[in-house]
């Protein structure tokens, strides 16, 4: 089957050097991922609805890159 993920995460380890995920540790970033999404959209999903659509599309848009970035972090650990 193919890979659903198109883009390809590129981490920065602690020396400094850039490297692409390997297959297990992207593995690891998407289940990392659709949990926090999954916990975010649990915990804040009633005040998304009430927000203005666009206030809400740039606080998501803010809010998940970090946890994508924090999520990158983990699954290289």
């Amino acid at each position: 089957l193919p890979d659903p993920s198109t883009g390809v995460r590129i981490v920065r380890l602690a020396d400094g050097t850039r490297r692409p995920m390997t297959p297990l540790e992207k593995d690891r970033y998407q289940r990392l991922t659709g949990t926090a999404y999954r916990e975010l959209l649990n915990e804040k999903g009633p005040q998304l609805l009430q927000m203005d659509p666009e206030d809400a599309k740039d606080y998501l848009l803010k809010i998940t890159k970090r946890l994508r970035d924090r999520a990158a972090v983990q699954a290289v650990r």
